[in-house]
């Protein structure tokens, strides 16, 4: 906005502005393509995650070390085992944990108490994640609504500081005549 004020300026006074100077000039547009620009990677990030996201269930954690040596009794090993069982870490695993701390504000909306409200969630997680960048766009087009405030309260405010410059301003009283 600041540099297309001073572009507004030098067109008026009748100077010529270089190409490059408008294109930095204020757009409606600018807003929606500078937050798309920036949310891009994510968005495709959680556009490859959702499409190979699947309900995701709960496994278990490790044993405490007190129950390793019930492991070699047969009654509970089998039991146990489950617990030895492991899955490495996976590149969607990863993908799983990035887009979730990128949609995290809407998991409460949308259901985080099942593995069916999460799949939701994860699947429609490019679109989630857009909302923020949207109203950044949509903000942006205040601009010159913003601009017109600005301008108008600083004319205001000049208006009445000069009012209040005539007022201190000693009055000139005519001497009366007494006769």
């Amino acid at each position: 906005m600041t540099f297309a004020e001073i572009a507004l300026n030098r067109k008026s006074e009748g100077r010529a502005l270089a190409p490059g100077d408008l294109s930095r000039c204020y757009h409606p547009a600018k807003g929606f393509l500078t937050a798309l620009a920036g949310a891009f990677p994510l968005m495709l990030l959680c556009l490859a995650y959702a499409f190979m996201a699947q309900e995701s269930r709960y496994t278990l954690g490790t044993l405490p070390s007190w129950l390793t040596a019930y492991e070699n009794r047969a009654d509970v090993a089998l039991a146990l085992s489950y617990y030895g069982e492991r899955a490495g870490l996976q590149i969607a695993d990863l993908m799983r944990m990035a887009v979730r701390l990128l949609v995290f504000p809407y998991v409460n909306l949308l259901g985080s108490g099942s593995g069916a409200g999460m799949l939701l969630v994860e699947r429609l997680s490019p679109a989630l994640l857009l909302i923020a960048p949207l109203f950044y766009g949509l903000g942006y087009t205040q601009g010159e609504r913003y601009r017109a405030l600005v301008h108008g309260g600083i004319a205001v405010n000049q208006r009445k500081a000069e009012k209040r410059r005539k007022k201190q301003r000693p009055q000139r009283r005519e001497p009366r005549q007494l006769v």
